[in-house]
This record gives structure tokens, C-alpha cells and sequence, in this order.
């Protein structure tokens, strides 16, 4: 169980078992399978689709995206709700209104979160949303905050969050729709920029056509970029996030453009379900921050990448310059290449997996 679950749990006393209890934004930990057993009425409202896994395995009822389980968007009233703090501030101040339209006259809302996370000024957050809120209790590096009586008084609009922002690629001007929590909100970041500059930018020598997957697709800024500079691109864009999914979906279809979406925990769902085979992978991957767990990760993706590629298959990236992606790629990929450098991040292009039973000959 993660540190704000462990927060939870040990005061899990406070609540009524006798009343539904909605989870807003929880990890993958086992808080609610526990609290199911001890006779609550848990469900789970989860903008990451691994948490949604997690607690569909476990038998606790819940949806991935913000419609609330077993009820019609934004219209059942919850005695109790439990927020899981995300680290951004637009993000909490939606999900903290959204909350609000959740809970009946007499609801109580718990935030929860880790400390570094800035749990410790949440309070200040809940007062712009809630007449009343206190501190309930701290452990494990964590914080636990009670908040009652929602200020405001209306209806959920997840519309009113979305902000929309130009982008000019490829000779035609797009827009790019964004929700809080999605990376790079509301703009278009040096990575990615760095990246659309070496596949759509004025003298590229690359041409992408055929199945085309976007892996972390966010706003979905890149797979858009490459369905507005590629034609014979066919499009999948796939991201944990639901927040992501909804802004990629709005993103496409402000723009008049089809891409099909899948949400899946890396890239296990495709991985499960025999997906067929495609001919690029592109992504901003979201593990390259340097952090020493990352690295184990982003390995396990760079195979994953050679197992859903065609023999040809081309794999394009940006990451962090200070990591070994070249090493990385070389050991699974018959060519390699930087394809193009910036401050801070280089563009890795890798053509031509090399299948797991085969040896590498050099």
C-alpha cells in the first residue's frame, strides 16, 4: 500500500461504513480491496488506466476518465469522497471542484497526499473551494486534510478546464486542446519541439506512412504534427492517462483529423492483445527525467517498442542528452542514429529490431 493509502487506512475508523465512499484519483495499491473487506462500500474513480486495472482485478467497482461508477457524469452525491493530491495546481483546483459537485449537503471531502508533493499548503487550496476544512492527520510523509460545505454550487463543466492553443506545422495552422495534469499543458515543450523539428521541419528527409503509433501521447501534439505533415499515416495514440486520452480526442477533433486511442499501462495492452504490427513508434517518452528507478523502465519500454515493430520498423524519440539511449538502442536495433540535437535532449532514431531469440552480430 503507498504512503497516502497507509494514511488512509489507519484512519479508516473515521468513516461510516454504512455510506458509499468514492476514491477520486487513486494509485494501484490494495486501500480499497481492504476497505471492501472491512465492509465499506468503496468505488474508484482513476485517471491513470494501471490504477484502473488495479482495481478491476481486485473487484472494486470503478470507471477510468471523470464519470462517476454506477452513475450518470457528475450526478450522484457522494457522503464521502477521498482525493488523492495530484503535484499540480490547476489539476487540483479541477478536481477539487469536481469533488465538490460530488458530495451531498452534509459530505466531507479527505485530500490526501505526500508532503514533497506540497500536501502541507493544500490547505490553502481547499479554502478556495470549501467553507470549512481542517487537518485530520500526518504519517508516513503524508498529510491528511478534511474539507466541508463546497463554496461553489453548480454543475461540473470539464469544458470550462480544457485550454486550447495554437500550433503551426507542416504549413497549416492546428490547435492543440489540453487538460490539467496532461504533460506540457497549455504549450508545446523544447523536447517535443525538438522532435517535430526533425520529423516535419523544412528539409527533412524522412517520410512516415503506414501504422504509426504515438506512445505517450498526451495533448496528442506529436501524433497530430505527424498526421498534419504525413498523409499515409495511419494514427494510434496511446497514453495512461485518461486526462490525456480526453485531451488528444478533443485535440483530433478540433482539427478534422481521425487517429484511433487506446489506453493502456505502457505498452502491455498492445503487447496482450496480439495488436498488429507497426511500421513507426514516436514518443516524448515520460521516464527520461534521470531518476535512478526510471532508467529500468525506459529499458523495458525500448524492448517492448522492438517486439510491436515490423522488421523494418522504425523507432523515433527525444530523451534527455545525458542519458545512454544510444547504447540502449544499439543492443536492440540493427541501426542507430542522433537524428537531431538540442540543449539539453537528443532525437534518437532506431531502424530495424532485432527479435529477443536472435544474436547481434557486429
Amino acid at each position: 500500500m503507498t504512503p497516502p493509502g497507509q494514511l488512509i487506512w489507519r484512519n479508516h475508523h473515521r468513516l461510516d461504513k454504512q455510506e458509499r465512499l468514492l476514491l477520486v484519483a487513486p494509485p494501484a495499491d490494495d486501500l480499497a480491496a481492504r476497505l471492501a473487506l472491512e465492509g465499506f462500500d468503496p468505488r474508484a474513480l482513476c485517471l491513470s488506466y494501471a490504477a484502473q486495472e488495479h482495481m478491476e482485478a481486485a473487484g472494486v467497482k470503478s470507471t477510468f476518465g471523470l464519470a462517476v461508477p454506477d452513475a450518470a457524469p457528475y450526478t450522484a452525491p457522494y457522503p464521502a469522497v477521498v482525493l488523492f493530491q495530484p503535484r499540480e495546481r490547476a489539476l487540483l483546483d479541477m478536481l477539487l471542484e469536481l469533488c465538490g459537485s460530488l458530495m451531498g449537503p452534509a459530505g466531507e471531502l479527505w485530500l490526501v497526499g505526500e508532503n514533497r508533493a506540497g500536501i502541507k499548503s493544500a490547505d490553502k487550496r481547499l479554502g478556495d473551494h470549501f467553507a470549512r476544512s481542517a487537518k485530520l492527520d500526518s504519517a508516513r510523509h503524508c498529510t491528511l486534510f478534511s474539507a466541508r460545505v463546497p463554496k461553489a454550487n453548480r454543475t461540473f463543466c470539464l469544458d470550462d478546464h480544457v485550454e486550447a492553443w495554437p500550433l503551426e506545422l507542416a504549413g497549416r495552422s492546428l490547435t492543440v486542446s489540453s487538460l490539467p495534469g496532461v504533460f506540457a499543458h497549455g504549450r508545446l515543450d523544447a523536447g517535443t519541439l525538438l522532435l517535430l523539428q526533425a520529423l516535419t521541419g523544412p528539409g527533412r528527409e524522412i517520410s512516415i506512412s503506414g501504422r504509426v503509433l504515438d506512445f505517450a501521447c498526451g495533448s496528442g501534439v506529436i501524433g497530430l504534427a505527424l498526421a498534419a505533415a504525413f498523409a499515409d499515416a495511419d494514427l494510434t495514440l496511446l497514453d495512461d492517462s485518461a486526462l490525456a486520452l480526453e485531451s488528444a480526442r478533443r485535440t483530433f477533433f478540433e482539427n478534422g483529423i481521425e487517429a484511433r486511442l487506446v489506453a493502456s499501462n505502457g505498452l502491455s495492452g498492445l503487447l496482450r492483445s496480439g495488436e498488429v504490427l507497426f511500421d513507426w513508434i514516436v514518443s516524448n517518452p515520460p521516464f527520461h527525467a534521470g531518476v535512478r528507478q526510471e532508467t529500468g523502465i525506459a529499458r523495458r519500454f525500448l524492448s517492448d517498442c522492438r517486439r510491436l515493430l515490423r522488421p523494418r520498423g522504425q523507432l523515433c524519440l527525444v530523451a534527455n542528452a545525458h542519458l545512454p539511449y544510444g547504447r540502449w538502442l544499439a543492443e536492440l536495433f540493427d541501426h542507430v542514429q542522433v537524428l537531431a540535437a538540442g540543449p539539453g535532449y537528443n532525437v534518437w532514431l532506431a531502424l530495424g529490431p532485432i527479435k529477443a531469440n536472435q544474436t547481434r552480430t557486429s
